[in-house]
């Protein structure tokens, strides 16, 4: 029998089968130790900051400068109370903790740019928020904070933004999609646990974990890209996401917790990155639509039930030898593994492939992989002559391996179904057009060795969202990027000249 998962997220999975009017309107006033009271029509909400309140049109008006009290739910002077819109104006300089808690009445707030923080339970409960611009000063969104907005539909998150505390998204059940920009670091666990309506999310490319329980049971969710980046999946991350049909994992995770996919019943196939080294147990429990998954010889442990009850799993691809896969370490409540048919990379071509002087060769296995193996700096070509253009619709990764000095002009332009490059320390310089019109091409990171990006050489490459430029860069060629409109921003380092 399956053991049970976190206490707390089983609690939060039961609450969540309620319909939405029982979420809704649950009577959390017993949790809270709070009851309605009239509210005063001035007063006091910080030392230097204080209210006034027209009973007539349900306004309030919150003034001064410095940060407002950090209250519990039974001293918030705004607790349970019958405001229905909130004006914060310039200089106040923080929302307090608690501040307008279970305020159901609560339909817009206009928050000034003078708002650096907003406190854990800030508007927890306020389900009659719709919308909320954050403006562009807040740093930090405390826990809980927005917890049980059921029926917030949308919110502005601001570039300065840097954190995201825990629940603070929490049963927002009509929120259907979310931008979280590149400014935010670390994003708590369960952060947007059973969103429900969201379809989509965008994630910043400087988070480096996806936290426990961060998406967990976000069940209209369809598909979603992990930033390079990102180091590990931790457990429950996107558990019961039961929509979910595809997610892109890249080459920086080397962890997946346990129960990470736990009950995806719609994922039909997953690639491990190269980087994973273990897979948790319960990881992909129950995606009973699973039928094929690759894993890299990188693994070296996959846990208990890990692909326990994924009963449709019949093609396991295997970026190894059939040595490597026995050496894996391999917990029990995993039979699907041994009952699949296993398959083994074949080199179906092969030749050199490099300039005067290197021993570089070259090699593609029926997986899609070509590699590049040897000493030295790559031959340059024109955009027909590399040895394996005739072959570019079989390649999907290119993996380059310590050694190789160079990537040479031409090399890999117009590989239309390339999604993935290795390149190891080692390489000091990016051909002219190398990765040119590699439409599918969405994260490019490049070694601190690199010292020079020629011409054209990621040029429409028009899925690239993400790309990593070593602190060594001293110059990039005309058009180096050009047309690559999904790359919304690029960091250029200051040794460039």
């Amino acid at each position: 029998m399956k053991r049970t998962i976190s206490i707390f997220l089983v609690i939060l999975m039961l609450l969540s089968a309620a319909p939405l009017a029982g979420v809704v309107n649950t009577d959390w006033t017993g949790f809270f130790g709070m009851k309605a009271e009239a509210l005063d029509l001035t007063g006091q909400c910080g030392e230097n900051v204080t209210y006034t309140f027209d009973s007539s049109t349900g306004k309030l008006t919150i003034s001064g400068s410095g940060d407002m009290y950090d209250f519990s739910s039974d001293t918030s002077p705004f607790a349970n109370s019958s405001i229905q819109s909130v004006n914060i104006q310039n200089g106040v300089t923080s929302i307090g903790k608690c501040t307008f808690v279970y305020c159901e009445s609560l339909t817009s707030i206009t928050i000034s740019n003078s708002v650096k923080s907003i406190g854990e339970y800030a508007f927890y409960n306020c389900t009659s928020l719709t919308s909320i611009t954050i403006p562009n000063s807040v740093t930090s969104i405390g826990e809980w904070a927005f917890y049980n907005c059921g029926n917030l539909r949308s919110i502005t998150i601001p570039d300065s933004l840097i954190s995201i505390g825990s629940f603070a998204f929490s049963f927002c059940l009509s929120l259907t999609s979310i931008t979280i920009p590149d400014s935010v670091t670390s994003i708590g666990s369960s952060a947007f646990y059973h969103c429900e309506s969201l379809t989509s999310i965008t994630i910043s490319s400087r988070v480096t974990r996806i936290g426990s329980a961060v998406f967990s049971a976000c069940t209209s969710l369809t598909s979603i890209m992990i930033p390079y980046g990102v180091t590990s999946i931790d457990s429950e991350a996107f558990c019961f996401c039961s929509s979910l049909t595809s997610i892109t994992i890249p080459d920086s995770v080397t962890s997946i917790g346990w129960d990470a996919f736990y009950n995806c019943t719609s994922l039909a196939s997953i690639t491990i990155p190269n980087s994973v080294t273990s897979i948790g147990e319960w990881a992909f429990y129950n995606c009973d639509h699973l039928t094929s998954i690759t894993i890299p010889n990188s693994v070296t442990s996959i846990d208990s039930s890990a692909f326990s009850e994924c009963s449709a799993l019949t093609d396991v691809y295997y970026e190894g030898t059939e040595t490597e896969w026995d050496a894996i370490s391999i917990g029990h409540g995993n039979e699907c593994l041994k009952y699949a048919t296993r398959y083994y990379p074949l080199i179906v071509s092969s030749g050199t492939c490099g300039a005067d002087g290197s021993d570089l060769t070259w090699t593609l296995d029926d997986f899609g992989t070509l590699t590049i193996s040897g000493t030295g700096a790559m031959a340059n070509y024109n955009p027909t002559s590399a040895p394996w253009r005739n072959l570019r619709s079989s390649i999907k990764k290119v993996k380059i391996l310590s050694g190789v000095t160079s990537i040479g002009d031409w090399a890999f332009n117009g590989i239309e179904n390339l999604t993935s490059i290795t390149i190891p320390d080692g390489v000091t310089s990016i051909g002219e057009a190398a990765f040119d019109m590699c439409e599918n091409l969405a994260v490019v990171t490049l070694p601190n060795s690199v010292t020079s990006i020629a011409g054209y050489a990621f040029s429409q490459c028009t899925n690239l969202t993400s790309i990593t430029i070593g602190n060594s860069v001293t110059s990039i060629g005309n058009s180096a990027f050009g047309f690559c409109e999904s790359l919304t921003s690029i960091t250029i380092p200051n040794s460039v000249t």
